[in-house]
């Protein structure tokens, strides 16, 4: 049964053995399902075996057939697993060389390092040691170049033959070795008998599922039509119950011999270990203990990250609900300005519409009175410049009247001053004769005084005084009072002089005539001066009388004309009006239709003006609308994104909940091994060891390939977290971008409505000032500001044509970075083009 090509080896065997201990293994296993399958049936097939004994033949016929049936493919399965089982075996005997080599170079390195203890090497090795430990590129090269050595230090595997002993095994009797195997193959017969039984004392109809397919297979074997004999069919089974009992013979046996074979080396094993390694147990022990604080330290550092980056999950989380709770009131928000844009609108436009009819209406209105009211304004206009010019004549005539009475009246004042001042000049004569007269009388005083004296009662000087003061000044009676005190003055001053005087002879006789005749004198100058002052008096009276008189004269005329002249006025007035009535009645006639024409051009061209005011309006909202409307599709871009940078940051938690939880795992089973290391040094595990199925060489094996994933799960761990940090500040950078944006989106939106607002209070205050203007003037004068679009603020950038290409674009590669997964190189030129972007 074995292959040819590995009969005379030790490897042959070996695979010949561990084929057959699980083809056993297995078909014991089947057995054992198979027995259990109808144990609970025996009894109730024992109760029908009589009735069921007739039928011996076929039922013999159908149990040897199944039996048959599974022999057969028990063979098949065999020899199909034989060759499986072979290259298993052969990288099973691979990883113990491995192993072997493994532990020689451990070996080495424990010899290398109990050298160097206590030595200054010692940092060195170590630090070389932890090299190769960190870097397993420096350990492959340690393995390839032990791998070198020669296969003659292995140690000895089983002989050629199989069931020699290798020169180390104990001895043990056949005989014993006989009873195990007499022992093990009355259980395997045992067991066998009562598969038959039952397998006998079952119907055909009543058979299993897989009795009837392993039935229906063993029809179409080619053989089975050979079975129709008895004595046939009975040879063929002696023959393959002694092919099955050879086989469970040598399958008995080769187990027994490899698991003492297995023992011996274990114990051998151990004792080499033992003796290997209890000089350097302390050292070893060193190295565990700072292994398992480096393991401790990283495990802490691992702990601290992982709990950092918990607490920025925590922290994305909050900042998540707090985005979410913005992004609602902006939808909220949004949906009421939207609202109240569509009912403003709708406002506006009824408003618009009810404006424009009252428009309409008003302007007929507006335009009769307009022309009512030019009529009556051109007749009172004509009116009030025939008054004011016939007012202007009359007054031009009263003035000229009175100019010509107050020369008339002048003249005839300055022929009474003319009779005044020669009716004075001829007293002034009169009294210079009488003067003359009393010089003459007096011609017996001294010369020296006569002249003296008579220049002290008139001197000439005041004499021609007095003629320029009646001249200058002959209605004024004030002038005469103040010269007849400055005479008084004189006198006096004269009296004086003569009181000082001493004069010789007649002083007093010639003092008492002087008085005399300067009294006289003065008498005569205060009667003519009284009585010219009354005349005086009595003419200005009567001019004043006469002018007063003439006033109320000119007064009384003035006020006849002024009513005649109003009488007139108004008669012609009136006259005028019905006149003028006629004729604009004539005139509206026939200027009506030319007005007809022209005002409905005027209508026309307000009308037009308040349309291309409308339809600006009705393009500044659509304007708003249409970038309300990009707005909200940025906005939902932007919880797209949003939403896949929850994904993202959610399936981030999930693989960092993974990892923590491979990563605690990685350290129970770490935790595991540290234990099965320790009580393998210690020497702790030697009974369980002995039970164990494997050798302790390929315990040895196990525990460095353990630590060596533990070394690579480590580095992987470091990557993950790495990559880890770099997805969550991407994920930072996203989320910054995104909060940006979502204020450059509500600013912009605050920004818009507030222009509607504003746009909306300016064209109800035109409007209102429209209304107001209509009841006070013309609509041709009333012109509402259009609004400008230009003066709004530029469209926004997704209104270009490239920009929106290139947010497009970026938009792609962003979903392909979190759909698909992107590099971080990738990621980091995807952030920086958006930061050129924003600038």
């Amino acid at each position: 049964m074995e292959p040819t090509h590995v009969v005379n080896t030790a490897s042959s065997l070996a695979d010949t053995l561990s084929k057959k201990l699980i083809l056993e293994g297995e078909f014991w296993n089947q057995v054992e399902e198979l027995s259990k399958h109808l144990e609970p049936r025996r009894e109730e097939e024992a109760d029908k075996s009589e009735a069921d004994h007739f039928s011996f033949p076929q039922d013999l016929v159908a149990a040897v057939a199944d039996t048959t049936l599974i022999r057969a493919e028990v063979g098949l399965t065999a020899q199909s697993m034989r060759e499986s089982f072979y290259q298993k075996l052969e990288s099973i005997e691979d990883n113990l060389n491995r192993t072997r080599i493994a532990l020689r170079q451990h070996k080495c390195v424990l010899g290398e390092i109990l050298k160097a203890y206590r030595t200054p090497d010692f940092e060195r090795v170590m630090q070389q040691i932890s090299e190769t430990f960190g870097f397993p590129g420096g350990v492959t090269g340690d393995l390839v170049v032990a791998g070198d050595w020669s296969s003659s230090e292995m140690l000895p595997g089983p002989d050629s033959g199989g069931s020699q002993e290798c020169p180390g095994l104990p001895s043990q009797s056949s005989v014993a070795l006989n009873e195990q195997i007499a022992q093990q193959l009355k259980d395997r017969a045992r067991v066998l008998e009562e598969i038959a039984s039952a397998l006998i004392s079952l119907p055909a109809v009543a058979s299993t599922s897989d009795c009837q397919q392993l039935l229906k297979a063993s029809q179409s074997l080619s053989y089975f039509s050979c079975l129709s004999h008895l004595g046939r069919y009975s040879s063929l089974l002696v023959q393959d119950a002694i092919i099955q009992a050879q086989v469970c013979y040598s399958v008995c046996k080769m187990r027994l011999e490899y698991e003492r074979e297995l023992k011996f080396y274990k114990e051998s094993w151990k004792n080499s270990v033992d003796a290997s390694y209890h000089e350097p147990t302390q050292a070893i022990v060193a190295l565990r203990l700072e292994y398992e604080e480096l393991l401790h330290k990283q495990k802490s550092e691992y702990l601290e990250l992982i709990s950092i980056i918990e607490r920025e999950n925590e922290e994305l989380k909050a900042k998540v609900a707090q985005l979410d709770c913005q992004q609602r009131c902006l939808e909220e928000v949004e949906s009421k300005h939207s609202e109240s844009i569509f009912a403003l609108q709708d406002r506006y436009e009824e408003e618009i519409r009810s404006v424009v009819e009252q428009l309409n209406s008003t302007k007929n209105t507006l335009q009769a009175e307009r022309t009512r009211v030019l009529s009556q304004l051109d007749a009172s206009v004509k009116d009030k410049q025939d008054m004011e010019r016939f007012h202007v004549e009359q007054m031009q005539t009263l003035e000229d009247k009175f100019q010509l009475k107050i020369k008339e009246l002048q003249i005839i004042h300055e022929e009474e001053l003319r009779t005044l001042q020669e009716h004075y000049t001829q007293n002034l004569q009169c009294l210079q004769e009488t003067l003359n007269h009393y010089q003459r009388q007096n011609s017996e005083v001294p010369p020296s005084t006569e002249p003296q004296s008579i220049h002290h009662i008139w001197p000439p000087d005041q004499l021609d005084g007095a003629m320029l003061v009646t001249e200058g000044e002959p209605d004024s009676m004030t002038g005469l009072r103040e010269r007849i005190q400055e005479l008084e003055a004189k006198m006096n001053v004269m009296r004086e002089e003569l009181e000082h005087k001493d004069l010789e002879g007649n002083a007093s006789t010639l003092r008492e005539k002087y008085q005399k005749d300067f009294e006289n004198l003065k008498a005569t100058c205060e009667r003519g001066f009284a009585a010219m002052e009354e005349t005086h008096q009595k003419k200005i009276e009567d001019l004043q009388r006469q002018h007063q008189r003439e006033l109320e004269k000119l007064r009384e005329e003035k006020d006849r004309l002024l009513a005649e002249e109003t009488a007139a006025t108004i008669s012609a007035i009136e006259a005028m009006k019905n006149a003028h009535r006629e004729e604009m009645e004539r005139e509206l006639e026939k200027t009506h239709r030319s007005q007809i024409s022209s005002v409905n051009s005027d209508i026309e061209a307000l009308r037009r003006q308040y349309l291309e005011e409308l339809q600006s309006v009705q393009r500044e909202l659509e304007v708003l609308s249409e970038q309300y409307s990009q707005k909200c599709l940025e906005n939902a871009h932007l919880a797209q994104a949003l939403e896949a940078e929850r994904q993202a940051l959610r399936q981030c938690q999930r693989e960092n909940q993974e990892l923590n939880a491979h990563n605690q795992e990685l350290n129970n089973r770490l935790a595991a091994e540290i234990t099965r290391l320790r009580t393998l040094l210690t020497g702790e595990g030697g009974g369980e060891a002995a039970g164990s199925p494997l050798t302790q060489g390929k315990d040895a094996y196990e525990l460095e390939v353990l630590l060596r994933v533990k070394e690579s799960e480590i580095q992987y761990l470091k990557q993950e977290i790495s990559s880890l940090k770099d997805e969550l500040q991407t994920a930072l950078r996203d989320k910054k971008y995104a909060s940006d944006k979502y204020k450059d989106i509500y600013t912009e939106l605050s920004i818009v409505k507030a222009k509607a607002d504003c746009d909306i209070s300016r064209l109800k205050e035109q409007l209102k000032a429209a209304t107001e203007a209509l009841g006070e003037k013309s609509p041709e004068n009333t012109t509402v500001s259009g609004y400008d679009i230009m003066k709004s603020k530029s469209n926004p950038d997704f209104l270009k044509k490239d920009r929106s290409s290139v947010s497009r674009q970026l938009r792609n590669i962003r979903s392909k970075s979190l759909k698909e997964g992107l590099t971080v190189q990738e990621r980091l030129k995807l952030f920086e083009s958006r930061d050129l972007k924003k600038d």
